[in-house]
This record gives C-alpha cells, sequence and structure tokens, in this order.
C-alpha cells in the first residue's frame, strides 16, 4: 500500500513442480505478504509449518505430491492444528478426486492449475480474511468486554506510547483494532504472543 506495510501473515506454497514462481503471481503474493516461502518436498513444508505454529499462515497445497500426497499432507497438519487455512491446489480433476478426506478436514478451497493469478490472488486474500476475522473478533470482544470494567474517565487519556512517540488511548486502540489498520494487526498479535506466553508459563490460569 502507500505506506509500503505488507501483511504479516506467512504464505506457505508446496508444490514439486514450482517453475511458475517467477510469474506475475509470484510477484502480486511478494507485494503483498512479508513471507512467500516454497517447498518442493511436503515433508520439509510439513516441518516448517510445525516450527512456526505462532504465525498466521495460509497454504498453498499440491495434491499429487510424491511420498507425501495431500491426503496425508493434511491429514498430519489437523493433527497440530485446525485453524491454518488450506487451499488445494492441483491439475488433477476434482470431479475424479476423492474429496471426502478434504472435507472432514477443513480443507478451505479447491484451486486448478490453469486457473488465472486473479482467482487465486481472490481466494488468497479471501482465506487471510478468514483467518484474521476468526482471531481478530475474539480479541475485539475481549477489549471491549475488559473496556467496560475501567475507569471510563480514563478510555481517552494516554494508554500505550510507541517507541517514535505516538501515543494510543484505550479507545484508540480500540478503533484501530475495528478498522484493521497496521498498528491494529500488530496490537492485536501482540496480544495474542503474550496471552500465549504467560498461560505457558504458568503465569496466569484459565478459568
Amino acid at each position: 500500500d502507500a505506506f509500503g506495510w505488507k501483511a504479516a501473515t506467512r504464505l506457505i506454497w508446496i508444490d514439486d513442480d514450482i517453475k511458475f514462481k517467477d510469474d506475475v503471481l509470484m510477484d502480486e503474493l511478494r507485494e503483498t505478504y512479508q513471507t512467500v516461502s516454497f517447498f518442493d518436498k511436503a515433508a520439509e513444508g510439513l516441518q516448517y509449518i510445525f516450527n512456526n505454529t505462532n504465525q498466521a499462515i495460509i497454504i498453498i497445497l499440491d495434491i499429487d505430491m510424491p511420498k507425501m500426497n495431500g491426503h496425508v499432507f493434511l491429514s498430519k497438519l489437523r493433527e497440530v492444528s485446525k485453524l491454518i487455512p488450506v487451499i488445494l491446489f492441483t491439475g488433477i480433476n476434482e470431479n475424479t478426486e476423492v474429496l471426502s478426506d478434504f472435507i472432514n478436514n477443513h480443507a478451505f478451497a479447491f484451486i486448478k492449475k490453469d486457473a488465472g493469478y486473479e482467482e487465486i490472488m481472490a481466494i488468497v486474500k479471501k482465506a487471510e480474511t478468514e483467518l484474521l476475522t476468526r482471531a481478530d473478533g475474539l480479541i475485539e470482544d475481549a477489549l471491549e468486554e475488559w473496556l467496560l470494567i475501567q475507569d471510563k474517565q480514563k478510555l481517552d487519556k494516554p494508554y500505550l506510547v510507541q517507541a517514535g512517540g505516538q501515543s494510543y488511548s484505550i479507545n484508540q486502540i480500540l478503533q484501530e483494532v475495528r478498522q484493521q489498520t497496521p498498528f491494529g494487526r500488530t496490537f492485536m498479535k501482540d496480544v495474542v504472543m503474550l496471552t500465549i506466553d504467560l498461560i505457558l508459563r504458568n503465569k496466569r490460569q484459565l478459568s
């Protein structure tokens, strides 16, 4: 965008035939996302994802992969996370493909390899919206519940100050979250990471 900001979501593309990665679609993906990673071996891609489950991730997955096909990959992924959107990308005719296990394992979408880059980008962005909305809605609800028990006179006073000196009140933070600004999204990610850290360190118990 005008500020040169890129989505923090990581796009993971797993395909044993990625000769197309320098075309218009790849340029568009790299312009949109800070991290775009390619794996031609499904097992390596799966291990990378397991090592980065604290990140927002979208996966584009080729079904017809050697050693570990899309069916096996998705099954193994869902043992760890049911939240990561997986877009199935293949030259196989979906009318002849067995789709029941993909549906049961919450595949997000099915794209043919001859799809245009605009169609692919639209589905990737839709997957990102669902991924972020699922988390953002919970955080926004939690912020609003927290606001209800705060001193109303403090809601418009400086509450958080960034390193550059920009200050935000509680009400401004909530507005940034609702509008999905770069600051709002970074704030939500920090809240989630801090919460996870506190829980894992046994500093706070869930009720």
